[in-house]
């Protein structure tokens, strides 16, 4: 792993945790006994939609919470047991992902009555780049799984299409899709004006690589 990723330098000082402690991480996973299918959710990489179908396919909802810096299997973790199932990964774009996840912390902040674009500017111009959930490395949510031979990473590019593959009982797959093009337009705006480039390859640098790994 990256040592990058366990310095706190690259996180915004107004870093929206999703959990009991700063810094946690909240990790969604849906399993299926019948096919042993294990679906690890990621923002932004199609969750609405799994969230969505999932649970009328056979599939149950567990919430695991661990602090940022300790995502390793240890002997308490939810699914440590669970090695002959299929873990099922979709992985996006860094970049496409990052500006998804940039428009929605906006959309958030203004649903809070807590936007502020110099705020966001200021920490995207100092390198704290993670912002939240939204903007946090996907690697974050398989790290626990990395070793695992059942491992199984899907191109978000082509998500319907695996989504059918991956369970042949799936045949419908409603894209939902919150953002229209004018924020989209903005959070492009927002990352290649205020964004280094080349930091951002170093932070999402396992980010790319499973990009390129998957199917």
């Amino acid at each position: 792993m990256n040592s990058l990723f366990l310095i706190d330098n690259f996180f915004s000082d107004y870093y929206i945790s999703y959990g009991p402690e700063k810094y946690s991480h909240r990790m969604d996973i849906f399993t299926n006994t019948s096919n042993k299918n294990m679906f690890i959710i990621t923002n932004k990489c199609g969750c609405h939609t799994l969230f969505d179908i999932l649970p009328n396919h056979g599939y149950t909802l567990s919430i695991v919470f661990q602090h940022i810096s300790d995502l390793s299997l240890n002997d308490n973790f939810i699914f440590s047991k669970n090695n002959e199932y299929n873990k099922i990964f979709f992985i996006r774009d860094p970049k496409e992902r990052y500006v998804s996840g940039l428009v929605q912390y906006i959309n958030i902040q203004k649903n809070n009555n807590q936007f502020d674009i110099n705020k966001i500017i200021d920490q995207l111009s100092l390198g704290k780049i993670i912002l939240d959930a939204h903007t946090l490395p996907q690697y974050f949510n398989l790290m626990p799984y990395l070793d695992d031979k059942n491992l199984l990473l899907y191109g978000f590019n082509q998500f319907a299409n695996n989504l059918k593959i991956i369970d042949n009982n799936i045949n419908h797959v409603p894209i939902i899709n919150n953002q229209d093009s004018y924020d989209k337009e903005y959070g492009r705006w927002l990352f290649n004006n205020f964004v280094d480039p080349k930091l951002f390859n170093t932070i999402y640098k396992e980010d790319f690589d499973l990009y390129k790994e998957s199917k």
